[in-house]
């Protein structure tokens, strides 16, 4: 063979075996002290059912405007993406942050504080309920605390109660 030959042979075995060491490395992250960690960086699209899955409650989605509700006294709490108001049917609004809301198993959980500063927790619970008003049957239970203040009654989505007549099911 000729040195010439040789020398392409040489340069090209180095180029493959650089370019597939490369390629291994490629995933893993560097810490910041500039040591490789060995961790693969994810690439790809996260999951939306992951994410949906972990912020829905049967067939709602938490994530969308929820419209949480009682009679006796009359009182509504609606939960949108920023913010929770509690509205009694005589009596000052209160206004608060959304901070997300927490699911663990059946239930879902805001904890926040009014603008006012008086707590507010309100929880939604996979279990069938009824308003008592009407003959609606709604998916979710509901409870609300406001300061010391507690209110029971049931939720679901904006949606679905735009959609849902005076009586049926509400998913």
């Amino acid at each position: 063979m000729s040195r010439r030959f040789k020398t392409l042979t040489a340069a090209s075995t180095l180029l493959a075996a650089g370019l597939l060491v490369a390629a291994c490395n490629s995933g893993s992250e560097t810490s910041s002290t500039g040591t490789d960690t060995g961790a693969k960086a994810d690439t790809s699209i996260p999951a939306p059912a992951a994410t949906q899955a972990e912020n829905r409650l049967g067939k709602v989605d938490l994530t969308q405007p929820l419209r949480l509700l009682g009679t006796e006294p009359s009182w509504s709490l609606d939960v949108t993406p920023a913010s929770l108001t509690f509205s009694p049917m005589d009596g000052a609004k209160h206004m608060a942050n959304n901070p997300g809301a927490a699911v663990q198993g059946t239930t879902a959980n805001w904890t926040t504080k009014t603008q006012a500063g008086t707590q507010v927790v309100a929880n939604v619970t996979l279990k069938d309920c009824s308003d008592g008003m009407s003959d609606r049957i709604y998916s979710l239970s509901a409870t609300v605390k406001i300061g010391e203040q507690n209110f029971t009654g049931c939720a679901a989505s904006l949606k679905a109660l735009e959609a849902a007549g005076e009586s049926g099911r509400v998913e």
